[in-house]
């Protein structure tokens, strides 16, 4: 089982999965991040920093996109780092299930600040657009 932490200031919180992202932990994940919103508190960028998962699951998976959901029903730009291509291939299935164009995988923590500091947000059509991508109607 992995372990989670939700760090950060009140603009930016950084969400540090150790470990394996089983289902236990990807609840964690979801449970921590929807304590913060309850108490009120609205980051406008999250960092998901999964450098040190080693495995996931598809259970974890499910966890980790329900966790994401979150953060696309604020409007938040967000960012997953991690070097293993795996993982950053889990952030992506996560990232288009919930058709977040303010979200990318990225394989370095410098390539995540980078990310966010560019700050601009996109809704589905624009991400769409410069992602290549074509957008399925919600239902």
């Amino acid at each position: 089982m992995g372990t989670v932490t939700v760090e950060g200031e009140p603009g930016r919180w950084t969400v540090v999965v150790r470990g394996k992202l089983d289902e236990a932990a990807g609840a964690a994940v979801h449970r921590a991040l929807r304590e913060r919103m309850s108490r009120g508190e609205d980051p406008r960028q999250v960092l998901f920093d999964l450098r040190d998962v080693e495995d996931y699951d598809v259970l974890g998976r499910a966890e980790l996109t329900s966790a994401h959901r979150l953060v696309v029903a604020g409007h938040r730009r967000c960012v997953y780092v991690s070097e293993r291509s795996r993982i950053r291939g889990l952030a992506l299935l996560a990232i288009r299930e919930v058709q977040d164009a303010n979200a990318q995988p990225v394989a370095t923590l410098e390539q995540g600040h980078l990310w966010l500091a560019e700050g601009r947000l996109l809704d589905a059509e624009q991400g769409a657009l410069e992602q290549g991508v074509r957008v399925r109607p919600r239902s």
